[in-house]
């Protein structure tokens, strides 16, 4: 379980089944594939001077993207940083998200 950790202490957001973590350093941001059997990935907002991260309702995200199969395992952005892949272990699938590369969140 990854735990996000907001001011004082408290527990902020959590991801169940963290498989796969990608830093977006531009943007201060955490992707976080969880490898469950619905398969999602979610958007962490990275804090630059505490390193605490936020969960995604607040940083605008829609919340856990569907990756259209299960089990990811590993994420990886473009060289454009329009779109995210992710790969689903069960299955072989693999996902191409849309990533809003302004801002860092996924552009769905």
């Amino acid at each position: 379980v990854l735990q996000a950790v907001g001011a004082g202490g408290a527990v902020a957001g959590r991801a169940d089944n963290p498989a796969f973590l990608l830093a977006n350093e531009r943007h201060a941001k955490l992707y976080v594939a969880h490898e469950v059997d619905v398969g999602v990935v979610d958007v962490f907002d990275i804090d630059r001077e505490t390193g605490d991260l936020r969960p995604p309702s607040d940083v605008g995200s829609r919340g856990p993207v569907d990756t259209g199969g299960a089990s990811p395992c590993h994420l990886a952005l473009d060289a454009t940083g329009r779109f995210l892949a992710v790969a689903n272990y069960n299955r072989g699938a693999v996902a191409v998200l849309p990533h809003d590369n302004e801002c860092g969140t996924l552009a769905l």
